[in-house]
């Protein structure tokens, strides 16, 4: 939620210039899926632990999308 507290939902820049959404947090490391470029499928999961992730990253903000609701379908509420 802010730079130096990093929250599940919240989309980090990378020193590298890519974009990283934490999905969890857990025993003082972070989880995130990293995008390479916007548009494309070229993405990963890293986990890093915390101080490391603060080194290298600049706080963004809240992502505006659910990373639940990535996985739903039509058929689902």
């Amino acid at each position: 939620m802010s730079k130096d507290t990093p929250e599940v939902g919240d989309v980090w820049l990378c020193e590298g210039g890519f974009k990283a959404y934490i999905c969890n947090i857990e025993n003082g490391y972070i989880h995130c899926f990293t995008f390479f470029r916007e548009g494309e499928n070229n993405c990963y999961e890293a986990v890093l632990n915390k101080k490391l992730f603060l080194k290298y990253h600049t706080y963004l903000g809240k992502s505006k999308a659910n990373i639940d609701d990535l996985f739903k379908t039509e058929n689902e509420e």
